[in-house]
């Protein structure tokens, strides 16, 4: 038997953006949606670089083991941004003394999870995304774990800087709630809900606070359209891989 003719729907404007596997997930994002447009490719790759998310041939992730010898910078719309050698000596070995934000998004559908993030820390912007390691994800798993990531690697190739200037990440409002006011009555309740119910993704949860302690973070909701879209194509395509390949990340 040849292998199954596999189609990549890349909806550029709908409910959500991105890339998907079946019509049955675009259709519900486009019908009835004003000005909705999406493109049916054979390849994945053509349909990122439709979207413009195509992965640049140079690691620009600082959290990726290559980072150090493939140092390449983006600006908001994915477009490289060239330096000579003297300007990026100069940049690489100042400490900018601002804090850090960061966009969070994840992305579920049919139980495949994946994460997407754009962290900016002065002129630098580096967009990262990966897959979620779990086979019963869900909409609220795949935004609390994209927080938690982001916190994480932010932590350890940041610490200094977060230490004394903390961070500010933009997410969902469900986010907010669990990591401003409403872990406090969990914790309380012996994290159970107002239902009576185990409070979900208690794990998830406990991890981020757990990172959290001794920093200053202040969740805002997500205002930016443009951080937003390029964040959610992010997350879109890390589920994407995860679909595809069962990773465990990829970064761009």
């Amino acid at each position: 038997m040849g292998q199954e003719n596999s189609k990549y729907y890349a909806v550029v404007n709908g409910r959500d953006t991105g890339i998907f596997h079946k019509l049955s997930e675009v259709k519900p994002l486009v019908k009835g949606y004003s000005n909705s447009k999406y493109k049916i490719f054979n390849t994945l790759r053509e349909a990122q670089e439709y979207l413009g998310i195509t992965p640049p041939t140079k690691v620009n992730n600082p959290f990726h083991p290559d980072y150090e010898n493939n140092k390449t910078q983006y600006d908001i719309f994915g477009k490289e941004i060239t330096q000579n050698t003297d300007q990026t000596n100069q940049t690489t070995n100042q400490t900018p003394n601002q804090t850090i934000t960061i966009y969070t998004v994840g992305s579920c559908i049919a139980n495949v999870g994946g994460y997407g993030y754009i962290l900016i820390d002065g002129d630098l912007i580096t967009p990262v995304c990966g897959s979620i390691p779990t086979n019963s994800c869900t909409d609220q798993i795949s935004e609390l774990y994209a927080i938690n990531q982001a916190i994480e690697n932010t932590i350890s190739s940041y610490s200094t800087q977060v230490i004394k200037y903390g961070l500010i990440i933009y997410t969902n409002s469900y986010s907010i709630k669990c990591l401003t006011t409403g872990y406090h009555n969990w914790i309380r309740n012996g994290w159970v809900n107002s239902e009576g119910h185990p409070v979900p993704n208690k794990e998830l949860i406990m991890s981020i606070l757990k990172q959290s302690i001794g920093l200053k973070i202040d969740y805002i909701k997500s205002n930016n359209y443009e951080y937003n879209k390029w964040a959610s194509n992010l997350a879109n395509s890390g589920r994407e891989y995860n679909h595809l390949a069962n990773n465990s990340g990829y970064y761009y």
